[in-house]
């Protein structure tokens, strides 16, 4: 909310959130948005900014320039590139390509669960603008798979099976001795 709410006051954070339109309440129409940034971008540059302090820094926000982290990679290639290859729900591989270790960011909701890999290993996952998914991309040519995993839902489908077959079990067990009580 503090994101969209800062949109209000600073419309380019829309772009950032690959808006390709926009409905314009005064003229009751709905207008294309040539600013849209892409799916997923790599800003010119990085703040080291973290919890509340982001939300206050969001209204002079360029999200093309400039991104709010809470880490910094070492140096930020204003000049990688990245494209989507895949797209399927909770579920992105981007090929990247960066002369440095920097900051991809997604035009995607953070929240808890997202998780990164390129190459074999575990890239860090951090809210970027105070609202969207970035990935810190390690220097070079490489393909990214960002994925989600709901955290506990796992634990929740073993706990419901379990409590499934316990109550079958438990109907099963009380039905028999309706039978045998009538017998």
């Amino acid at each position: 909310m503090d994101y969209f709410s800062a949109a209000e006051r600073n419309p380019r954070l829309l772009d950032g959130l690959n808006a390709k339109y926009r409905l314009d309440v005064a003229q009751h129409s709905v207008m294309a948005a040539g600013t849209a940034l892409p799916r997923a971008f790599f800003p010119k540059s990085v703040i080291v900014t973290t919890g509340n302090a982001s939300a206050g820094q969001l209204e002079s926000l360029g999200p093309a320039e400039t991104a709010l982290s809470p880490v910094a990679p070492a140096a930020q290639d204003s000049s990688a590139t990245a494209t989507v290859t895949e797209h399927a729900a909770g579920r992105y591989r981007i090929h990247c390509r960066a002369g440095s270790e920097s900051l991809l960011v997604f035009s995607e909701p953070w929240y808890p669960g997202w998780e990164a890999v390129a190459d074999g290993k575990t890239l860090r996952v951090v809210r970027a603008d105070h609202a969207l998914i970035g990935v810190v991309v390690p220097a070079g040519e490489t393909d990214v798979d960002l994925r989600f995993h709901l955290p506990g839902f796992a634990a929740g489908a073993a706990i419901s099976t379990v409590a499934f077959f316990a109550l079958v079990t438990l109907l099963l067990a009380q039905r028999r001795s309706l039978s045998l009580d009538e017998a």
